[in-house]
């Protein structure tokens, strides 16, 4: 089935869908909406409730009821929405609730954990980083934490939320190159602004130069 009719007003941008409980939450350019998909009937715009007015809402965070806007977290409080703590460095890309309420989140340059409304743990870009790429994405596994950064690899934080490698996956990324030549053991060799590219039959090698890494 499908929905399309939240409100009157013409919606262009749906950011973000979470199921929880009974309930439907769908985030867009018009504000924040709920429905319950087993009582209401959401074909119709009298089926949902508009929890947030606005175009600033990106994200949605249901278990808490927390709000993902403009770089700062909004959680309500009677009538109104509140900041629900204050802290956070630049514009939040992504945001997760664990089971036991800590909120992960992640900006362009900071990765925060949160419990009750404080920051438990922060960790920032390398500063050598923050010129040239930012984070996109993050996973966290029992062994690592990962972020993915723009045109720059992967980042992995280990366990202990101390020490990090960056790696670059051997692949090309950039479909543009300048230049082309075999050498002499039959590997071609793709040369571009970014570094240059080996393919030799089997496996990709990226040669980068220093003043385009994140090192």
């Amino acid at each position: 089935d499908y929905y399309t009719n939240f409100t009157d007003e013409t919606i262009t941008d749906i950011r973000d869908l979470d199921l929880f409980s009974d309930s439907v939450f769908v985030t867009t350019d018009q504000g924040l909406f709920s429905g319950n998909y087993k009582e209401d009937n959401l074909k119709s715009a009298t089926g949902w409730q508009k929890i947030f007015t606005g175009d600033s809402a990106m994200q949605y965070l249901p278990e808490l009821g927390i709000i993902v806007s403009n770089g700062v977290l909004l959680q309500k409080n009677g009538d109104n929405w509140g900041e629900y703590l204050i802290g956070i460095e630049g514009d939040i890309v992504q945001a997760t609730v664990e089971e036991n309420g800590e909120i992960k989140l992640m900006t362009n340059n900071w990765y925060y954990e949160i419990q009750n409304t404080e920051i438990v743990y922060s960790f920032e870009m390398p500063e050598i980083s923050h010129s040239k790429t930012i984070f996109t994405s993050f996973s966290k596994n029992n062994s690592a934490l990962y972020f993915g950064m723009q045109d720059s690899g992967i980042l992995s934080l280990d366990n202990n939320l101390e020490t990090y490698h960056i790696y670059i996956p051997n692949t090309g990324f950039r479909n543009e190159y300048h230049s082309l030549t075999i050498t002499k053991q039959g590997y071609l060799a793709a040369t571009s602004k970014m570094g240059t590219l080996i393919w030799g039959g089997n496996t990709y090698y990226n040669y980068i130069p220093w003043q385009h890494t994140v090192h």
